[in-house]
């Protein structure tokens, strides 16, 4: 039984999220709705920036590894397995609590907690008997919530990942990489995870004393018109059909919406907060820079047919998010 969650939007992700959001919000003082925290002496530890970027490494290498099957051992963390489930309540199996010849990556933290770490230890052919409780906030299935469960588990295949050694020739060789070597892969990195983690912390010290209402109303129908247009092209059938045919709970789905709204509002006051008090503008120069690259990324022939497509206006306010997160980096001091 998985978990179901909105995926929210980082800064970064932003940035080349906003076209297609007419006109230039916030240009104005913004005072009445937030308080900006610090964002000029930003302190972040050398080696929290470090763990970051093992992790992302080893999530790269990860998506690049070998699956190899394992017959000699017993499960452990990362392995890919081949499931049979049952869940109980009471002793009675419940609606979307059985699967057959399920995959499950270990570590995944995609089932119940608990699930995957009680599969650890287990061979071939053995069936582990998994006492859980789901989560209070379980939106699949509010008649869920709570619940005390039992999963009868048998395990069908193990799957070990081997992964590449990290090597110049390992990251020549991607494709979907702009970069040959190693150290350039860190040096990105390393500048990716002090802008997000600097946007982080901004985030969290600064007060939000309230919400624009007509912004978070744009950003929360745009993310739906999304949704809709999704369900309706790839299942033929509305949002809302969509979402009572998997077991979702409609009123948390919308409460998540809004949640995600509120994110990108409270991104864009930060970006216009910081760019009214340090007069922070968007040059001729920058524009271009930006719309090229935008042109190149989304596949435009041209600057011309990308701003027909996203507006100029969007071009130059997505510009100024990143001149803004560049700007909030820039002032990072590691300890």
């Amino acid at each position: 039984m998985k978990r179901w969650r909105i995926l929210s939007v980082c800064v970064l992700l932003i940035i080349l999220m906003l076209a297609g959001c007419a006109g230039k919000p916030y240009n104005y003082d913004l005072s009445e709705y937030i308080r900006l925290g610090n964002y000029k002496n930003i302190e972040i530890p050398t080696e929290s920036i470090e763990d970051q970027m093992e992790e992302d490494i080893e999530s790269l290498l990860t998506e690049h590894s070998t699956e190899v099957e394992v017959t000699d051992r017993a499960v452990i963390d990362g392995d890919i397995l081949n499931i049979d489930y049952i869940g109980t309540l009471d002793g009675v199996a419940f609606e979307g609590g059985t699967a057959t010849g399920a995959p499950l990556t270990i570590g995944s933290n995609t089932y119940l907690e608990g699930f995957e770490e009680g599969l650890i230890g287990a061979y071939i052919g053995d069936t582990v008997t998994l006492n859980l409780t789901f989560p209070e906030d379980y939106y699949q299935n509010m008649d869920l919530a709570g619940q005390e469960t039992v999963f009868e588990v048998t395990i069908n295949s193990i799957t070990e990942l081997i992964k590449p050694a990290l090597t110049d020739e390992f990251i020549a060789g991607l494709e979907d990489l702009d970069y040959d070597t190693v150290d350039e892969l860190k040096k990105i990195l390393r500048e990716n995870i002090i802008k997000n983690t600097a946007w982080d912390m901004l985030i969290e010290d600064s007060t939000i004393i309230s919400y624009p209402k007509k912004d978070v109303k744009k950003y929360y129908d745009r993310l739906i018109n999304n949704y809709e247009q999704m369900t309706l092209g790839y299942y033929g059938m509305s949002l809302y059909s969509y979402i009572k045919a998997l077991g979702y709970n409609q009123d948390a789905f919308l409460t998540e919406i809004l949640d995600s709204a509120k994110n990108q509002v409270l991104n864009d006051m930060l970006v216009y907060s910081i760019a009214r008090a340090e007069n922070i503008t968007v040059s001729e120069e920058k524009y271009n820079e930006f719309a090229l690259e935008g042109a190149v990324s989304y596949g435009y022939d041209n600057v011309k047919d990308y701003e027909k497509a996203a507006g100029k206006a969007d071009i130059e306010r997505a510009a100024l998010t990143r001149l803004i997160v560049e700007y909030v980096s820039g002032n990072v001091t590691e300890t």
